[in-house]
């Protein structure tokens, strides 16, 4: 099969950021290639526009543009005039629920929507009101596919019933992980008290709870230490730009001391990170694969 994807987020040197999302279409894209299916990923939201190839891979870069009126509408049909005119040998094409970017486009393959995480299940699951702007987009988009993919039941169940949606047109896939990277040839040799946590920084991740959490660590192991991994965002409930400086407010003087905030690191670096730490910490408020 010709495989394609829709993403904003792809991890590679030559594309902006990628969390949790962008990994796991990477570890899928990569599984397929090897199976000898070829895959085109286009990269929505980047800083030009650029096709190149790698790995057996065509990336196809689409440049944000900004447009004075009905921006979200007119850079998603730009989106998909640029799509459509390079699917011609493509069978299929997947895209992610968030933020609806495939509403109002007339895609010329057949789509397939994967429940990643949108923002109506997360607000849903955290029990915060939805802007109606993003209800619309979402709804709008996921109701025009011709089939979803979820990586839990629960995920997959609980979307279909947000979007009024059926059940007939789901099928449940797990997220896929190439463990071989993560082999840890010594599992003896880690630093001692040192938590990790990965993802992004952001309220629903559970960052201030794990900052309490922290702040109490300390006093009974004083040598423990907390690295943290993963892009800054804005907090919405107070509006702030950075959640991260509300969370270093959260830890005591002494636990902040013992604190390391990375930001965004590359994939390998992770990796070597997660041999490294003592105990990985991941106290998430809302996922669509939780643990």
């Amino acid at each position: 099969m010709h495989i394609a994807y829709l993403t904003p987020e792809y991890p590679h040197e030559r594309t902006a950021h990628a969390g949790g999302m962008g990994t796991s279409i990477k570890n899928l894209v990569v599984a397929l290639v090897r199976l000898g299916h070829k895959v085109r990923v286009f990269v929505y939201g980047q800083d030009e526009d650029l096709v190149f190839e790698d790995e057996g891979v065509t990336f196809h870069k689409i440049k944000y543009r900004n447009y004075k009126l009905g921006g979200f509408y007119s850079y998603r049909k730009h989106i998909e005039q640029y799509v459509n005119k390079n699917l011609i040998d493509v069978d299929i094409i997947e895209a992610p629920d968030w933020t609806g970017i495939t509403a109002f486009m007339k895609l010329d393959k057949p789509l397939v929507i994967r429940f990643h995480g949108s923002d109506t299940y997360f607000c849903h699951i955290e029990g915060r009101s939805q802007k109606w702007k993003n209800r619309f987009f979402e709804k709008n988009a996921v109701v025009k596919a011709n089939a979803y993919i979820a990586p839990t039941h629960y995920a997959g169940e609980t979307s279909l019933k947000l979007f009024g949606l059926k059940k007939d047109k789901l099928k449940i896939i797990p997220y896929g992980l190439e463990l071989d990277l993560f082999y840890n040839e010594d599992p003896t040799a880690y630093q001692q008290y040192n938590l990790l946590n990965i993802g992004t920084v952001i309220r629903k991740k559970g960052l201030f709870q794990l900052a309490q959490a922290f702040n109490k660590v300390v006093e009974n192991y004083p040598a423990a230490t907390l690295t943290l991994v993963g892009s800054d965002s804005p907090d919405v409930q107070t509006g702030s730009l950075s959640t991260w400086k509300l969370v270093e407010q959260t830890f005591t003087e002494r636990a902040r001391k013992q604190v390391t905030y990375l930001g965004k690191v590359p994939y390998n670096q992770v990796q070597e990170l997660i041999k490294k730490a003592h105990v990985c910490v991941f106290p998430s408020l809302a996922e669509t694969l939780g643990w």
